[in-house]
């Protein structure tokens, strides 16, 4: 199973699959990203027909279907494992909002407006003297 983690065809169709999984996968609460296209159906079936090419391609590379199933397995769960780690990281970063306002700002437009909201709180001078 080792040989398709350095197979150039395997990464380029996972790499065009992961993208186009459903979902935004954030601690945030932001509707309008989940909205950027209308036609969800229309990425599931671009994804589905390079899951299937993907599934093919290494059926043709596997001795077995048994191992074309436990490669996919094993993708599935270093996916998950990968989630986890990315929401870790996000809720981590969410939660320094004074360090988000020292990155660059395109390192700031990836979280979302209500943190820079937050930022602007803090820092605001209190005049209701």
């Amino acid at each position: 199973m080792q040989f398709f983690t350095c197979d150039s065809i395997i990464l380029k169709l996972l790499l065009i699959i992961v993208p186009l999984s459903s979902g935004n996968y954030r601690n945030q609460n932001v509707s309008d990203t989940n909205y950027i296209c209308t036609d969800t159906l229309s990425i599931y079936f671009a994804q589905n027909i390079y899951v299937e090419l993907l599934w093919k391609y290494i059926l043709s590379r596997s001795l077995t279907e048994l191992n074309v199933v436990k490669f996919f397995d094993k993708f599935i769960q270093f996916l998950l494992y990968l989630l986890n780690i990315h929401l870790l990281v996000d809720d981590y970063v969410n939660n320094l909002p004074i360090e988000i306002e020292k990155m660059e700002p395109l390192i700031q437009s990836v979280w979302p407006q209500s943190s820079k909201k937050k930022i602007i709180k803090i820092n605001e001078p209190n005049i209701d003297h």
